[in-house]
């Protein structure tokens, strides 16, 4: 065997060795017999996870072509550690630089020479460093590096097919079925049922509707409830909304139905001789309102508000109201057949109200539900 081949496999021997070494792979030396029978001395990868898998096979194909170039019974010569300025040989002959720290070199057996920090890797291609190099919730690495947002959801859910009957007997149930599809799941969906006098609560208020069929995410869901007897023969209007489990809500109207066979009464308590008695002249006085209310279907509440220079029961500067409720007290005397009844209220001015002009609002309901509030009386407060 020449000079030149056996300085050819021991650096092929040496890239092998100092390429696993890296990586962690414990070795020992001990002897072995190649063909001809000369003695060698081999190192024995001990362990190194699923590293020693890899180095058993770089080791035996190191060990094959340097038993091929032999040919004789030449011991292999112990693998000595490599110096910064030494040559390695590749498969062609070639021989290149090992103080190149930067690119790699390809032995026989394709291995690539990593001469990089151990602490940079690359994904897709891209070298990244340490923590830089992207990770999944495990820690491990990604494929791809590009970081995805989820888009925020900000519309509501889509509220469609909704089936509303268009005429409702007095006295019987009825059902409202709608579709409502959302991207996230439904959290509530229901109905609102208003007429002239406002929220129709004999449908309820705030109640959600019962899943009939589908998923939360797409489904139909229905609402039922019973119509009394003596409900009001008029209009009624549906108003259908849902809210998502992010919070955003959705609404659908303009559908309606009328009640047939029920009352024929539609309208609200008529006040009459409303006065007020007292010093209402000044902040913190005590009022005494009377007033008298009369209805066919008999009256089922009444009570006065007072509004203040803004127009509205709550100053809005102060954020208070402009009477002490807390203290109110309302009293009612009715005929023998309902139909009629005198109210007496005392309701304090709040002391630290403003001067200006104040007006009384009644809101009075009947027994059918029929509501009536508007502007009954006005006066003025000084300072």
């Amino acid at each position: 065997m020449t000079n030149d081949q056996h300085h050819d496999i021991d650096h092929q021997l040496r890239r092998v060795a100092d390429h696993l070494t890296r990586r962690g792979v414990e070795y020992r030396e001990r002897s072995v017999v190649v063909p001809g029978g000369a003695p060698a001395q081999r190192r024995g990868f001990l362990r190194g996870g699923s590293r020693v898998a890899a180095a058993s096979v770089l080791l035996v194909s190191a060990c094959v072509a340097a038993v091929a170039v032999l040919g004789t019974g030449e011991p292999v010569r112990r693998l000595q550690p490599m110096s910064s300025g030494d040559t390695q040989a590749t498969t062609d002959g070639a021989a290149t630089d090992s103080s190149n720290t930067r690119g790699p070199a390809t032995t026989m057996d394709g291995l690539e020479s990593e001469t990089e920090s151990e602490s940079e890797s690359a994904v897709d291609g891209v070298p990244r460093t340490g923590s830089e190099a992207p990770q999944d919730s495990s820690g491990d690495p990604v494929t791809d590096p590009t970081v995805t947002v989820p888009p925020v959801i900000v519309e509501g859910p889509v509220i469609s097919a909704v089936e509303v009957p268009r005429l409702v007997a007095a006295g019987s149930s009825v059902t409202f079925r709608w579709r409502v599809v959302d991207v996230d799941t439904v959290a509530s969906t229901g109905i609102t049922v208003g007429w002239a006098s406002g929220i129709y609560t004999a449908c309820g208020f705030g109640q959600s509707a019962r899943l009939a069929s589908g998923t939360s995410r797409d489904g139909i869901w229905e609402y039922s409830c019973a119509i009394p007897a003596d409900a009001v023969s008029t209009e009624y209007s549906v108003e259908v909304h849902a809210q998502d489990g992010l919070g955003n809500w959705s609404r659908a109207g303009g559908y309606g139905f009328s009640i047939t066979g029920g009352s024929s009464d539609a309208t609200p308590p008529a006040p009459s001789d409303v006065r007020v008695v007292g010093g209402f002249g000044v902040v913190g006085e005590v009022l005494t309102i009377t007033w008298t209310l009369t209805d066919p279907s008999g009256i089922d509440s009444a009570v006065m508000w007072v509004a203040g220079p803004t127009g509205g029961f709550t100053d809005l500067e102060t954020g208070r109201r402009y009477a002490m409720y807390e203290t109110m007290v309302v009293t009612s005397q009715c005929s023998p057949s309902g139909d009629t009844c005198s109210f007496t209220q005392t309701v304090q001015l709040d002391p630290a109200a403003p001067a200006g002009v104040y007006s009384l609002w009644l809101s009075a309901t009947d027994n059918l539900g029929n509501k009536v509030l508007e502007e009954v009386f006005a006066f003025t407060v000084a300072g």
